[in-house]
């Protein structure tokens, strides 16, 4: 009995660490898309379902891409200004 809880809860870990993984290089494929500033890649990235977003708008992708760029370009410089300043 033991065992087969054990079983379980690995197997249960295991799924979990695959749907971490999956939604990491959901990820990582909306902010190379941001990167590549190519509107139509970053909207079909966001519309991958392992992205687990909602609502998104294919009309609305210049937007999509210019909004996520320049907060990309906002969150590194305030890395920037933090290592700098220090």
């Amino acid at each position: 009995m033991l065992w087969q809880m054990m079983i379980m809860i690995m197997m249960t870990l295991v799924t979990m660490t695959t749907v971490s993984v999956v939604v990491h290089a959901a990820i990582i494929a909306i902010n190379d898309a941001v990167d590549h500033c190519v509107a139509m890649t970053t909207v079909n990235c966001l519309l991958n379902p392992a992205a687990h977003l909602c609502n998104i708008v294919d009309e609305l992708g210049e937007d999509y891409q210019s909004v996520l760029y320049d907060a990309k370009q906002i969150k590194k410089e305030i890395a920037f200004n933090k290592v700098t300043n220090t």
